[in-house]
């Protein structure tokens, strides 16, 4: 090869990176306008989304690719109160592609497909997905993460931060909110879930389906709190839920009734679970499943370990319930309140005031656990640390954060997805 052809081929490869299409901020304000930009965004890409509110009767496709380091961002210019995506068919955002951030959008569900709709789906391919400060309503399915089949290929590294998700009104059916099925590192961080009874079974928040070394962090459920159950069940957070079908399960995970391990590894902390018909905290088929620094407050069950198949140890930790635990073999236990006095240790649960109450100074546990290094108000945990979600004294206001979880651009607390997330 000559010295000159060596040369060009070098200056080649060095102007190659500058080559690529340059991220570009891209203002819309009508449903095309919305559809075109996500179809040819580039990595890096900042959509911005005008108020206004916009129906969509067929889904809107997130296919692209962005980069771990420049994700596309589709942005609601003043957040989900100003800018409402109503979703007239049964799917509302479909993610097959890699590196999307989307944050303020309300997603609200209108028409005859509401009971059977979904909100966000999630499909195998997703990867490095960040939804935030988001609002879904009346969906079946807000959230749903999808195994693919033949290849059992499922979402990796989706955080679901600050979100609120509910429904206005019960129906004949069920919903489970955010149902999160296989896949790797969920983070479901600091969101407000809330009124999702129906008819059905509900689940708030499950993982299942083999999900693994996930996250279930700072999130407030409420299966009621704006109106009735809807005379069904619900349950508040779940690892296992009701379980996959065996065709989903790996062939080294395949039990009897489903996956022999629904999840692996779950972490739920510093939530804050209330109003619950059935129980709040679930586990079915799960292994290594860690509960640590919960509320539970007004359920009729604090903690269900529905084992069809071998779960291993499931660790119950610092946890303050209003109600007794269950013995079960495969728990292990240590400094958790039980039959908890709520009006002593907080101003007024019920209200969602966890502020100290005369009784507070009883919270005190004994060892801070290296799991939780901070409480659902993002504050960092002492050496003595608060039993429950709460450090105390109490740093934020529970309902003062709603409705969306406390998480905006300026909360500091909040991961900013989502690079900072990977634990790989």
């Amino acid at each position: 090869m000559s010295v000159t052809k060596s040369l060009f081929l070098a200056l080649v490869c060095l102007l190659l990176p500058a080559l690529r299409a340059q991220a570009v901020e891209i203002n819309v304000s009508t449903v095309d306008e919305v559809r075109n930009a996500l179809n040819q965004a580039n990595p890096g890409d900042v959509i911005r989304v005008a108020p206004g509110v916009y129906d969509f009767f067929d889904a809107l496709e997130f296919d692209s690719a962005g980069s771990p380091a420049e994700p596309i961002r589709l942005i609601g210019q003043g957040g989900p109160d100003s800018v409402e995506f109503r979703i007239n068919g049964s799917l509302g955002l479909s993610i097959r592609g890699q590196d999307y951030v989307i944050e303020g959008i309300w997603l609200r569900c209108q028409g005859s497909q509401c009971r059977n709709a979904r909100g966000i789906s999630l499909w195998g391919s997703a990867r490095r997905i960040t939804i935030r400060r988001c609002r879904t309503t009346d969906f079946m399915q807000h959230v749903k993460g999808w195994i693919a089949d033949n290849t059992l290929d499922a979402p990796e590294d989706v955080t679901l931060a600050g979100n609120e998700a509910y429904n206005t009104a019960g129906f004949n059916g069920r919903s489970n909110v955010l149902n999160l099925d296989g896949g790797t590192r969920w983070r479901v961080i600091g969101n407000y879930v809330h009124d999702y009874g129906n008819t059905g079974i509900n689940y708030g928040i499950f993982l299942k389906g083999a999900t693994t070394n996930s996250v279930i962090e700072r999130n407030l459920v409420a299966g009621s709190y704006d109106r009735s159950h809807g005379g069904g069940i619900s349950v508040g957070i779940s690892f296992g839920g009701g379980r996959m079908g065996t065709q989903w399960c790996a062939a080294d995970n395949t039990g009897v009734g489903g996956c022999t391990c629904e999840d692996f590894g779950g972490i739920a902390r510093n939530n804050i679970v209330l109003n619950t018909s059935d129980t709040a905290l679930h586990v079915n088929s799960a292994c290594g499943s860690k509960f640590l620094n919960n509320i539970v407050y007004n359920a009729p069950t604090m903690l269900q370990i529905q084992s069809f198949e071998g779960t291993g140890d499931i660790e119950v930790r610092n946890n303050v319930f209003e109600g007794g635990l269950t013995g079960n073999s495969n728990v292990v236990s240590s400094d958790n309140m039980t039959n908890a006095d709520f009006t002593a240790l907080y101003n007024n649960a019920g209200g969602l005031d966890f502020s100290a109450g005369a009784g507070a100074g009883d919270l005190v546990a004994s060892a801070p656990l290296p799991e939780v290094v901070a409480d659902y108000c993002g504050a960092t945990r002492s050496n003595t640390p608060s039993r429950g979600a709460i450090e105390m004294p109490a740093a934020c206001d529970v309902a003062g954060r709603l409705p969306l979880g406390g998480v905006f651009e300026s909360d500091t607390t909040m991961p900013n997805p989502p690079t900072d997330l990977r634990t790989d």
